[in-house]
Parts: structure tokens; C-alpha cells; sequence
């Protein structure tokens, strides 16, 4: 995830944040609310804007994990 951002931050510099589990809840809601706020385009994450998350301003949801699981791709 942190190398996805790194990579689309060398094309578009300051254009994607990622945010996993680790991330203070403090910095995850202030990154949120910029993503909102449409101040960056990508957010990228880990298996953390999964189940239950709601950003009507997405677009696209890219699933980058390896998974044979068809209920993971039909959430």
C-alpha cells in the first residue's frame, strides 16, 4: 500500500495518501476528511476501506490483493 502512494506521489506529486490500521485515528480522520474535501485524489489503503465504509466522491475501488476468494471481489 505505502509503496502504491510512494509511486503515485513520484507521478503527481502530494496526489495519494495511504492510511492502514496503524495510523493514529487522529491523522486517518483528518486524511479522510481532505479526501472528502477532494484536496487529494488517492486514497490508498489496507484492508481498511473495506466492509462498512461509505465515500460517495469514489470513483473507482482498485483491489490490489491476490485472492481466490469470490466473496472477498462481491463485498
Amino acid at each position: 500500500g505505502e509503496q502504491i502512494a510512494e509511486f503515485l506521489n513520484r507521478l503527481v506529486p502530494g496526489s495519494a495518501r495511504f492510511l492502514s490500521r496503524e495510523t493514529d485515528p487522529l491523522i486517518r480522520r483528518r486524511e479522510l476528511a481532505a479526501f472528502a474535501d477532494r484536496r487529494f485524489p488517492y486514497l490508498v489503503g489496507c484492508s481498511l476501506f473495506t466492509e462498512g465504509f461509505n465515500c460517495p466522491i469514489i470513483e473507482r475501488v482498485v483491489m490490489a490483493r491476490p485472492s481466490k476468494s469470490v466473496v472477498y471481489y462481491t463485498q
